[in-house]
Formats: structure tokens, C-alpha cells, sequence
């Protein structure tokens, strides 16, 4: 897919000296995370923490066909715009050698508005914010925040606590829940370096746990809340050139 193409090949631009600096930073507790939310996937999981009224889900769909509009690239404008972000690149370089802070500031303001992926995506949300209530535009900038420091989505420890903790926890399972993150604390401070599949087991084996001191009806909204958080399964991010070979009038492939 273009916007699939594009993202991998901006991926190997940042990974050169003059780029590198722009790339977001992962947070703590996603070590080795390779999967991460783009284009619509991203966007789809944001609506699903809202809890989106029927007429806000119309809205949303109406804006998301706007938003997969804006970034299908043709080959061309792909190749434009990856030369465009080496100009900008070498520029931000020779800012860096220079010391100039502030012109650093500006290149790399220029080098986001670059990609037509968050062009599309920062245009969406102006149009998409003002239809939400006040309490889902201030989930919906946590949820931003989260995505920042963790593009993939997977779920955390700290992920599952709170979940716990927003089913209104009696005093009992506040007790409970402390000595959940005790023992898993311990499980963790046993594992060196844990791989992927280590990683999904232990917060699974919290999952289970946490489920085990909740009422019938706290497992209800605590489950609900554990699927929207839940991305869906992604194609790792590739991190090798990928050269765009669509013809004009051909169909995409991925």
C-alpha cells in the first residue's frame, strides 16, 4: 500500500544522522516494540476508546474516507516529497553543527508537516474534536499521549492497573491489587531482557489475576475496557528501503 510504502521509507531516512533526531521516542515499558498504529488502524483504535455516539460515528467514517484520500500518494508525489525531507534533513545538520537551537525548532517542525501522514492526521483531528463532548476530547488527548510514547498500543502494566482501578476498587481489592503488583513486580525483576512472547504472557498471566479479585460486574467493564485497548495485529514496521513500483492505474499492492 502507498501510505505503508512511504512510512517504511521515511523509516529509513530516519535512521541517518541527519534525521534521526525527529524520530519519536518510545516510552518506558514497550522495550523491543516493533509493531506500531498508522494511517486508519490508528485512527479506528483512538475512536474506539470514545465511545462514540451514532451521529459521532457517521462523522468520523465521512472523515476518515477525507483523511485515506489525502495520503493515497502516487509514486511521484512520493519521490517529491522524500526529496524534500533530504533537503530538510541536511539542513537540520548543518543547524545542529551551528548550535542554532532555534532554527533546529523550525527544520523540525518543517520535516512533521512533511509527511503527509500527519498533515492528514493533524487536519482530521480540527475537524473531529469539535464533535466530541468535553469528556472524550480529554480521553481522546490521553489516548494521543499514550500513542506518543507507545505507537504500538500494546498494553502495559500500568495499562491493566488503571483499568482495574477505574471499575472502583472496594478498599479489600485496592489491598488485593497492591499485592498483584507486588508479586508481578518480582516476576519481572526475574526475567532479563524478556522477548515479545515472554512480555505477552506476563501481562496476560496480570490480566487473569486482576480478573480473579473483580465482581461479575467489574469483569464486565473491566474486559470491555482491556479489548478497546487492545490494538488490533500489525505487520511489523520495516525498517529496509522499499522503492514505490506502482504504475499509474494499477492497483496497490502491499
Amino acid at each position: 500500500m502507498r501510505q505503508v510504502a512511504f512510512v517504511w521509507i521515511t523509516c529509513v531516512f530516519l535512521g541517518s544522522p541527519a534525521l534521526a533526531q525527529i524520530a519519536p521516542q518510545r516510552g518506558p515499558g514497550v522495550p523491543g516494540e516493533k509493531d506500531e498504529l498508522i494511517g486508519q488502524a490508528k485512527l479506528k483504535y483512538m475512536a474506539a476508546q470514545l465511545s462514540l455516539t451514532e451521529s459521532q460515528q457517521q462523522s468520523f467514517d465521512g472523515l476518515l474516507e477525507v483523511y485515506t484520500a489525502a495520503i493515497n500518494l502516487s509514486p511521484a508525489e512520493m519521490r517529491d516529497i522524500l526529496e524534500r525531507i533530504r533537503v530538510v534533513g541536511d539542513e537540520i545538520q548543518a543547524a545542529k553543527r551551528a548550535g542554532d537551537q532555534e532554527r533546529l525548532k523550525v527544520l523540525r517542525d518543517q520535516m512533521r508537516l512533511l509527511s503527509p501522514t500527519s498533515r492528514a492526521e493533524d487536519e482530521f483531528f480540527t475537524s473531529f474534536t469539535p464533535l466530541l463532548t468535553e469528556e472524550q476530547t480529554a480521553t481522546l488527548a490521553t489516548v494521543r499521549q499514550r500513542l506518543a510514547l507507545n505507537p504500538g498500543g500494546a498494553l502495559t502494566p500500568v495499562d491493566v492497573v488503571r483499568v482495574a482501578r477505574a471499575c472502583k476498587l472496594s478498599q479489600g481489592q485496592e489491598k488485593q491489587l497492591a499485592d498483584i503488583q507486588q508479586d508481578f513486580r518480582k516476576q519481572i525483576s526475574e526475567v532479563r531482557s524478556p522477548d515479545q512472547e515472554t512480555r505477552t504472557k506476563l501481562i496476560n498471566g496480570l490480566i487473569t489475576k486482576v480478573r480473579g479479585i473483580l465482581t461479575a460486574e467489574q469483569t464486565t467493564s473491566f474486559d470491555e475496557r482491556i479489548t478497546r485497548l487492545t490494538p488490533p495485529k500489525m505487520p511489523s514496521r520495516k525498517t529496509t528501503m522499499m522503492v514505490p513500483t506502482t504504475q499509474p492505474g494499477s492497483p496497490d499492492k502491499p
